[in-house]
């Protein structure tokens, strides 16, 4: 409609005046001053437990640099609010000897970083068999050419890191970044280093019993899908049967649900197993994904990547793609070489 047009042409202003004009400005400022022994850990949006907490805790317990963590609450505030916050951590982290990202953003991407700094992409998932960035350019979901070109979010990246060197080409094609230039470096991925933590998952279930002490002594089952269609417009599924699942199970189990973060349009738990044997985890905000892997005892996901990370755990992992033949679903894998 006149209406969304007009109102997409908006936040499209909006973007171009912050990420080409104040980012700039307020980061070159901020580079007249020293650099710091300081590192910035930003996530595009907000969590309960950073991405890469353990990396954090063990950064923060070294002592050797002032460790920063940030989120910039991409899709739980405006989009005014969400550039704003982007705006607070430019300047942090023009002064930053390294600043780490957990996902993509175009914060940087008409920024020239100081030779100084170093920018660190960690990404947010262990597999990468869903496309992004550069490989969904023209696609139902993905950007196009001539917007990849204009906010080219990939080209102050230092380092990348990545799970092991047979991921190297899927990167390489989604971030347009050679994998001979050192950029890619297949040296693992920091947020699964909690998942080998034993106090780590003692603390979560310390922390899940005491806010749901009903749950104890009962197995748990996580729900953990990605969202349909794309960012924008991403929208949660609605084919999980709670009340099935509920009737069959809640006597040995309960039902943990995290929906993917940009997900909007949650469908609600039915009222006579909510808080009983289902629970919103995204809506607790009580548990980050992270935590929530680590002590399911059993994983139903779809295509997200969460899957690669809970496999290091050995435990059952089930596969609900409902819609595996859709046309809406089928464009967002790649093929494999």
């Amino acid at each position: 409609s006149g209406l969304n047009k007009l109102f997409k042409k908006m936040q499209d202003c909006m973007m171009a005046v912050y990420i080409k004009e104040r980012y700039p400005e307020c980061y070159m400022k901020g580079s007249s001053n020293p650099i710091e022994q300081k590192v910035i850990f930003m996530e595009n949006v907000s969590s309960p437990s950073p991405t890469n907490s353990l990396m954090v805790k063990t950064m923060k317990k070294q002592g050797k640099y002032k460790v920063v963590t940030t989120g910039l609450c991409r899709r739980a505030v405006s989009e005014l609010e969400y550039y704003e916050n982007g705006l607070k951590f430019i300047k942090d982290a023009s002064t930053a000897k390294a600043i780490f990202l957990s996902s993509a953003n175009d914060l940087f991407s008409w920024i020239d970083l100081r030779p100084e700094s170093k920018l660190i992409q960690l990404w947010h998932g262990v597999g990468m068999f869903k496309k992004v960035g550069w490989s969904t350019v023209d696609k139902q979901f993905g950007r196009g050419q001539a917007a990849r070109e204009e906010y080219d979010q990939y080209r102050n990246y230092s380092y990348v890191t990545i799970a092991g060197k047979e991921q190297a080409w899927t990167f390489e094609d989604a971030m347009h970044i050679s994998a001979d230039s050192g950029v890619i470096v297949p040296v693992g991925v920091s947020r699964t280093d909690v998942f080998y933590d034993e106090a780590y998952s003692n603390s979560v279930y310390q922390k899940l019993y005491s806010s749901f002490p009903q749950i104890k002594n009962k197995k748990i089952i996580l729900y953990a899908p990605t969202f349909r269609g794309n960012v924008r417009g991403a929208k949660a599924p609605d084919q999980l049967d709670i009340n099935a699942m509920g009737e069959a199970l809640s006597d040995e189990y309960v039902l943990l649900i995290k929906h993917h973060g940009l997900s909007r349009d949650i469908p609600s738990i039915p009222k006579k197993w909510e808080d009983t044997f289902a629970f919103d985890m995204g809506a607790k905000k009580l548990l980050g994904i992270e935590q929530l892997l680590a002590v399911a005892d059993i994983c139903i996901s779809d295509y997200s990547s969460v899957a690669f990370e809970y496999a290091i755990m050995e435990r059952p992992l089930i596969f609900f793609a409902y819609d595996i033949k859709s046309k809406s679903v089928l464009p967002f894998f790649r093929n494999r070489r």
